[in-house]
């Protein structure tokens, strides 16, 4: 019997579900970009997948359990500070503009309408504007 059974299960499984993603996506054309959400899971799926149904511990070995709150409220802090801290570092180095009128925005979306030949004001209810 093979000693690492399950991690070539786990192979197998991935190797299946990444390829069932791939194939929806071709067959799906340029619908298929939203499987793109599916396949950054297809390793999780399939762990999850191999540790329920052959693998001998299941879960039992993986030491699962909530963590302190204190814990969570700190890692939630610093991803938030790394964020911040990320955009102010970008705008300083101008990588970032901000509008905040929304001018930018909405010029863009004109831009696109105007390329598929349809009139931004034309899609709205009477009385509204962009």
């Amino acid at each position: 019997m093979m000693k690492n059974k399950s991690l070539v299960i786990y192979f197998i499984i991935l190797f299946t579900l990444c390829a069932a993603v791939i194939v929806g996506a071709k067959a799906l054309g340029q619908q298929g970009a939203y499987l793109a959400q599916g396949y950054m899971l297809t390793p999780a799926i399939a762990a999850i997948l191999t540790r329920l149904f052959f693998y001998p511990l299941r879960f039992r070995d993986a030491n699962l359990r909530f963590g302190r709150v204190k814990d969570y409220l700190t890692y939630w802090i610093l991803s938030l500070s790394i964020t911040v801290l990320s955009y102010v570092l970008f705008t300083l180095l101008g990588a970032i503009s901000w509008d905040i009128t929304g001018n930018s925005f909405l010029g863009r979306l004109t831009e696109q309408f105007a390329a598929t030949g349809q009139d931004i004001n034309a899609t709205l209810p009477p009385g509204m504007t962009p």
